[in-house]
């Protein structure tokens, strides 16, 4: 595992994790720079939000996946779903036991 914002980043490197995915979906929306507004992830084209990325790794949606090759950023698409067991978003997010223990209390 590697730390993404201590890995130097170049934008061609980069972009081989968002594959096909829109480029406002590349951005790590909690990054203290999106919540703020100072950038804003729906008005940039994929060079000035690569530039920006390399520049600031914050902004880089986690978590980037690189498994034999195939590469991918989020837990929402390949190859992270197909590690995760086929597991959904929706999935991840429940309790796993779920009606064999208390509810939990940190929702």
């Amino acid at each position: 595992m590697k730390d993404i914002l201590k890995q130097p980043w170049h934008a061609d490197e980069l972009r081989g994790f968002f594959r096909n995915m829109p480029v406002n979906s590349w951005f790590n929306r909690a990054a203290p720079r999106t919540k703020s507004g100072e950038v804003n992830p729906d008005a940039l084209d994929a060079a000035s939000a690569l530039a920006l990325m390399v520049g600031d790794p914050l902004l880089i949606r986690r978590p980037l996946i690189d498994v034999d090759g195939a590469r991918s950023a989020g837990l929402d698409r390949e190859p992270a779903l197909s590690l995760l067991g086929g597991k959904t978003q929706d999935d991840l997010e429940v309790c796993l036991h779920e009606g064999h223990c208390t509810p939990c209390r940190h929702a």
